[in-house]
């Protein structure tokens, strides 16, 4: 179960994100394209302060480089 609340099946792995700049924390995220595998909507858990559906044209304000992250993923 992810951090929203789903069951999920992995479909592919993007990428290894690790600029060293890219969050001061010194941060690394590795980044897979999943799918939900039921037809649950997805509920914010400890990790999420809020979750939410969009369209892939009209992405919303994203911290760090998770836009870049998106975009890779949408380009796979």
């Amino acid at each position: 179960m992810c951090e929203v609340g789903l069951s999920i099946v992995i479909e592919e792995f993007i990428g290894l994100y690790d600029d060293p700049h890219r969050d001061k924390r010194g941060n690394v995220t590795a980044a897979y394209r999943c799918r939900s595998d039921t037809n649950e909507t997805p509920v914010p858990r400890e990790e999420a302060a809020e979750v939410g559906t969009f369209n892939s044209n009209d992405l919303p304000e994203m911290g760090f480089d998770h836009k870049q992250i998106v975009i890779d993923a949408l380009d796979g």
